[in-house]
């Protein structure tokens, strides 16, 4: 995080979610989701360089993997749930920040 460097996080993003699909057994899920979440991606892209959100989605991710290791899948449930909810909680900051590309 330290160079600004946002696609690689986006990129590392994108892996931890694969093997999270493949993990669960359905890794074939990712590609229906990956397709049908275009306006998502969009959003990420303007969310994960603002301050503070770069390190929390890493916090969250480890969040995750914690809960997952302790063998507690109602704790994994919830940290996935806060994980994915994070862009969506935002949106109407973004779009006061960014009118040209959040619309109503």
């Amino acid at each position: 995080l330290g160079d600004g460097n946002y696609e690689n996080l986006l990129g590392d993003d994108r892996s931890f979610h694969i093997q999270m699909y493949e993990a669960a057994g359905v890794p074939d899920l990712y590609a229906i989701v990956k397709r049908n979440s275009g306006h998502l991606d969009r959003l990420r892209r303007l969310h994960v360089p603002l301050a503070g959100k770069a390190p929390s989605v890493i916090e969250e991710h480890k969040q995750i993997v914690d809960a997952i290791a302790a063998g507690n899948p109602a704790e994994a449930v919830r940290c996935v749930e806060k994980h994915l909810a994070g862009t969506l909680l935002w949106i109407d900051g973004m779009r006061e920040q960014y009118p040209a590309y959040v619309v109503n």
